[in-house]
C-alpha cells in the first residue's frame, strides 16, 4: 500500500508540473542539478511569457540568489590563490544576478584597487608648555640611609638641574639604587618611592610636592579639549563619562552644548587623552538591516483544479470513475486518511 501512496504522490506531482510552461521545466531541472546560471535563464524565459504567474517570479528569484551566492564563492577561493582576473569574473558575474548587494560590490572593488593600507590616524598628545632639557646618560648612584633632600639635590646635581621643595615637602632617611638609570627614569622611581611627585618650571627646574590631592590640584597641569559628535548625544554620555573619568583627587569638569553636540573637558593632559578614547568607542554609527521583501499572491484555483486537497490536514485524490465504487468517502474524492498516510 505504501508503493502505491508513493506512486500516486509521484503521479501527481508529474501531473502538476505538466500544468507549468517548457521554460519552468527546464529550469526547475535545472536547479535540481544546481545548474544555477541555466535556471536563470529559462525562469526568465518563463517570466517573460507568462509575467503574471507568481510561482515563476519566485522560482526566478530564488535561482538568481543560489546563482549569485555561487559565483561568490568561487570568485573569494580564485582570489585566495591569487587568479586576480578570473575572479574578478565571478565577482561580476555574483554582481549582475544580485546588483543590489553591496557587499559583493566592495569585495571586488577592494580586489581591483591596490592593497593600500590606511594609516591610523595618529593621536596628537597633549604635551607640556616646557620639558626638560638633559642628556640621555646612566646614572650609577646608590643610596643608603641618605636625607631624601640630599638624594634628589644629587640627582639634580648630575643632571645639571636645579631641585626645588615644596613648603610641605618631608626630608626623611631613605635608601634607593639608580644604577642603570636616565634621569627622567630615576626621577619618577624616586618620586614612586617616596609618595611624591614633580612638576617641571622650565627646562631646568623642577619642583618636588608629597603626593597629596590638594598638592596635585595646585601644581597638575591643565589642558581643555572639545570633541564633536556625530552619532550619539552629548547629553547622554554626561554622566557616564564622568564616573570614567572620575579619580580620587576630584572629578572630571565636563561641559556640554546641546546645540553643537559637543563635549569640553577640562582636566590633566593624561585624563583628556583617556576621554578621547573612550568617546571614539561611543561615538559610532548605529548597525543598520536592510530587508527586501516581496509580497506575492497564491490563487488555489489552479490546485483546486489539479485534484489537491490540503485543507484538514488530507491529502486526496479526485478521478474519474464510477460513483458507486464501495469508497466510504464523498462522492469523487478517494480518501487515504484511513489506508495510507496522514500528513
Amino acid at each position: 500500500m505504501k508503493k502505491i501512496a508513493l506512486l500516486t504522490i509521484i503521479a501527481l506531482t508529474l501531473w502538476g508540473c505538466a500544468t507549468f510552461s517548457r521554460s519552468y521545466r527546464l529550469g526547475t531541472e535545472a536547479a535540481f542539478n544546481k545548474n544555477w546560471d541555466e535556471a536563470v535563464r529559462y525562469y526568465e524565459r518563463a517570466v517573460l511569457e507568462n509575467p503574471k504567474d507568481s510561482v515563476y517570479r519566485l522560482a526566478l528569484l530564488r535561482a538568481k540568489i543560489a546563482a549569485s551566492y555561487t559565483h561568490l564563492i568561487k570568485a573569494r577561493e580564485l582570489a585566495s590563490l591569487g587568479r586576480k582576473e578570473e575572479a574578478l569574473g565571478e565577482y561580476e558575474k555574483a554582481l549582475s544576478y544580485n546588483p543590489s548587494n553591496i557587499a559583493i560590490a566592495e569585495e571586488a572593488r577592494s580586489l581591483t584597487e591596490e592593497e593600500v593600507k590606511e594609516e591610523k590616524p595618529k593621536k596628537v598628545r597633549i604635551e607640556p608648555p616646557v620639558k626638560l632639557e638633559v642628556d640621555k646618560e646612566k646614572i650609577h648612584m646608590k643610596f643608603v640611609d641618605a636625607n631624601l633632600r640630599s638624594v634628589f639635590q644629587a640627582l639634580g646635581k648630575h643632571a645639571r638641574v636645579n631641585v626645588l621643595f615644596d613648603e610641605q615637602f618631608r626630608d626623611i632617611a631613605f635608601s634607593i639604587d639608580l644604577v642603570d638609570m636616565i634621569f627622567e627614569q630615576a626621577l619618577n622611581s624616586l618620586c614612586l618611592a617616596s609618595k611624591n611627585f614633580y612638576r617641571i618650571i622650565d627646562e631646568r627646574a623642577i619642583i618636588i610636592a608629597p603626593d597629596l590631592p590638594q598638592k596635585r590640584v595646585q601644581y597638575e597641569l591643565n589642558a581643555i579639549k572639545t570633541f564633536y559628535l556625530s552619532n550619539i548625544k552629548a547629553e547622554d554620555i554626561r554622566v557616564a563619562l564622568t564616573q570614567m573619568l572620575r579619580t580620587q583627587f576630584k572629578a572630571p569638569n565636563i561641559i556640554v552644548d546641546k546645540n553643537l553636540n559637543s563635549v569640553t573637558i577640562r582636566d590633566a593632559p593624561a585624563v583628556i587623552e583617556l576621554a578621547e578614547s573612550i568617546i571614539q568607542v561611543w561615538d559610532k554609527p548605529k548597525g543598520e538591516v536592510i530587508i527586501d521583501l516581496e509580497i506575492m499572491e497564491v490563487s488555489r484555483v489552479k490546485l483546486r483544479q489539479l485534484g489537491l486537497d490540503l485543507q484538514q490536514h488530507l491529502l486526496g485524490l479526485k478521478y474519474s470513475g464510477s460513483e458507486e465504487s464501495g469508497l466510504p468517502e464523498e462522492k469523487g474524492w478517494f480518501n487515504l486518511k484511513s489506508r495510507f498516510f496522514q500528513v
